[in-house]
């Protein structure tokens, strides 16, 4: 049920109450004003072009200044009966875009289902000043009371309910689970040749695109459950006294999943700790998740390099596929039934996929709507590179079960709004992905493209959204060879 009035009138104090001390009760600086340069044209709210013209990610380039990342503060109490949330979010914001703002986005994936979202205050500080806002779609304009000039900062305070819907979804609840993901208002990428990276959802795959950013969680349950199992996309501090209390830095997200029936498995590689949490007909899979996603990512770490995140949630969800978060990723129970002893199943090979995208779409970023390529080809490759590494004599059957039986088609750089149907989707962007980094490393030899995927692994010091221009830019950083008859067999969109 929605708060009531006297409620809500009780939650508006609260968050003025938050939004004068979270400067006493987070790492987060104060927001300040200062002066600045004088008022510049507001960037444009533009969606961006298929093949954005971007500095290349080569050697020669001077980086960007690191930005000063967004602090999101996020004090949650969950029925977890009902599914219903009330959340008072903090959200302390530095304008890096390098302009004067006089409107700010929020991105409100909830909103994207009637009757789950609803804003209840919206307050700027230090102005103290209740914003007017625009919906439109998932997306909420914020009409400043001040221009926010360049490196300025500001706080947003906002309290608002989300009903989670019944049924099998990303977020949603079941009678066995509750999943909280994208679950939150969010400020979105800036682009400078572009603007704001806001893209409306399609019929397949993923469309947000997330900025790196800090968290502060504070989960507490209005109607404990006894035996409630939470897990979540970053570790639970020790000081959770009434609550829990979680925090992440330098990520995109904070994603959980609630239920009285998971149970928990650990496996811990030097710095890196893995959990798995499986439903009780699975628990013989459960050690063996954590151990599977732990042994990729320490290949993974061979390859593409670092990743400084040191921990990793695999969630078996009721969910019809899987889905990666930065720090977890959700998996259906459909692909632990397809289990056996051995590596040849779905099992074992998306837990492999999944791991990677803790890479190739957690540490760098791409715009997951117009270049789904430049994540999803790149984990599912890492599948065979997994099984080169471990079991070298099933890659002649990873080709034919995960690929060639279902005889792809279609271009690598499709959108997600070129196809209805996940399958041709699937097809182009994943299958076909594969087959064209296949070719370049026939092409090219091993050498150049380990160091392609090493270099194009790693993300810029300016967090800045990577394209296919800067892949293309970094393989011709490795090599000499001509590839415009490579590129012209598998992208309509084909590079200078």
């Amino acid at each position: 049920m929605p708060p009531s009035k006297w409620q809500v009138a009780v939650l508006i104090l609260i968050s003025l109450l938050v939004g004068l001390s979270a400067c006493q009760t987070t790492s987060a600086p104060a927001p300040t004003r200062t002066a600045a340069s004088p008022l510049t044209a507001p960037p444009s709210q533009t969606a961006p072009s298929p093949n954005p013209t971007v500095a290349a990610s080569t050697p020669t380039v001077t980086p960007a200044a690191v930005p000063t990342r967004t602090h999101y503060q996020l004090d949650v109490n969950l029925n977890y009966a009902s599914g219903v949330l009330t959340v008072i979010e903090r959200i302390d914001y530095t304008n890096n875009t390098g302009a004067a703002l006089e409107t700010l986005p929020l991105v409100i994936p909830p909103a994207q289902q009637a009757g789950v979202f609803s804003l209840i205050s919206l307050i700027e500080t230090p102005s103290q000043t209740t914003l007017p806002a625009n919906f439109e779609q998932t997306t909420l304009t914020l009409d400043l009371p001040d221009p926010l000039m360049a490196d300025e900062t500001l706080s947003l305070n906002l309290i608002y309910t989300l009903q989670i819907p019944e049924g099998n979804h990303l977020l949603g609840r079941t009678d066995r689970q509750l999943l909280l993901t994208d679950w939150f208002p969010f400020i979105p990428p800036y682009r400078p040749n572009s603007g704001w990276l806001i893209e409306a959802p399609g019929p397949v795959g993923e469309y947000l695109a997330y900025p790196l950013a800090d968290y502060d969680v504070r989960l507490k349950l209005s109607a404990p459950l006894e035996g409630l199992v939470v897990a979540a996309s970053a570790p639970r501090l020790p000081d959770s006294m009434e609550g829990q209390h979680y925090t992440a830095e330098n990520v995109r997200n904070v994603t959980f999943a609630l239920s009285p029936y998971l149970i928990e498995y650990t496996h811990t590689v030097e710095d890196v700790t893995v959990k798995a949490y499986v439903f009780p007909n699975h628990t013989p899979l459960g050690q063996r998740a954590a151990d599977l996603a732990s042994e990729a990512w320490s290949l993974y770490e061979t390859l593409y390099g670092d990743n400084p995140r040191q921990f990793l949630a695999v969630i078996e969800a009721d969910l019809n596929d899987g889905m990666e978060y930065d720090g977890a990723f959700l998996l259906s129970e459909n692909y632990f039934n397809t289990a056996d002893e051995t590596l040849q199943n779905y099992y074992e090979l998306l837990i492999v996929h999944e791991t990677a995208h803790q890479w190739f779409y957690a540490q760098v970023a791409n715009d997951q709507a117009v270049e789904p390529w430049l994540d999803e080809a790149f984990a599912t490759y890492s599948e065979l590179l997994y099984l080169e590494a471990t079991h070298p004599e099933l890659t002649d059957w990873w080709w034919d079960y995960r690929v060639n039986a279902y005889q792809p088609s279609g271009w690598v750089d499709s959108t997600i709004y070129d196809h209805n149907r996940f399958r041709p989707y699937v097809n182009a962007v994943y299958l076909r992905g594969v087959q064209f980094l296949d070719a370049l490393r026939q092409r090219i030899g091993d050498p150049a493209f380990f160091a392609v995927l090493r270099d194009f692994g790693q993300p810029s010091e300016d967090d800045a959204i990577r394209t296919a221009p800067d892949f293309f830019a970094i393989v011709s950083a490795h090599t000499q060879e001509d590839l415009s008859d490579l590129y012209a067999q598998f992208f309509q969109n084909i590079p200078d």
